[in-house]
């Protein structure tokens, strides 16, 4: 019972993007192991566990570059980043991301999502922001397994 009090005050999001978090999709599972975020790009890191592939895009209409490689299993993703004063955001409309999931979170709407205001970092909508991401790269962008 003294764990539930524990698990009540902690924020499995903040815990997940230090930590990192598994994505599964078809038949490659991938390990988020790194994000960071900077004035003008989210910059993901990870390691592909199983179904390993190779790919690589330099960022096209959705604003989104990557680099899979299947020899040395690794993967980069740098998601473009807009800003006004300190707050950055997503344009998860242009990823190619369906909007409507995010529109009960506190910093998202019509199409966009926030990152980082000054120090807060919204933790919740961004994994899942980099969840449906990769998601979508792996099942709807050509990369060959």
């Amino acid at each position: 019972y003294k764990l539930l009090a524990v698990l009540k005050k902690t924020d499995f999001h903040a815990a997940m993007s230090d930590t990192g978090f598994p994505v599964k999709t078809g038949g490659t599972l991938l390990a988020v192991t790194d994000i960071s975020a900077g004035k003008r790009t989210l910059d993901v890191s990870g390691r592909q566990l199983y179904g390993a592939v190779g790919a690589v895009s330099f960022g096209d209409e959705t604003g989104v570059s990557c680099e899979f490689s299947r020899i040395s299993e690794d993967f980069d993703i740098h998601i473009g980043l807009l800003g006004s004063g300190d707050i950055r955001f997503a344009d998860i409309g242009r990823a190619g991301i369906d909007t409507e999931e995010f529109e009960d979170y506190p910093a998202a709407g019509s199409g966009y999502v926030a990152v980082t205001d000054g120090d807060n970092i919204f933790y919740a909508q961004m994994n899942l922001m980099i969840r449906r991401i990769i998601e979508r790269m792996l099942s709807e962008w050509t990369i060959e397994n």
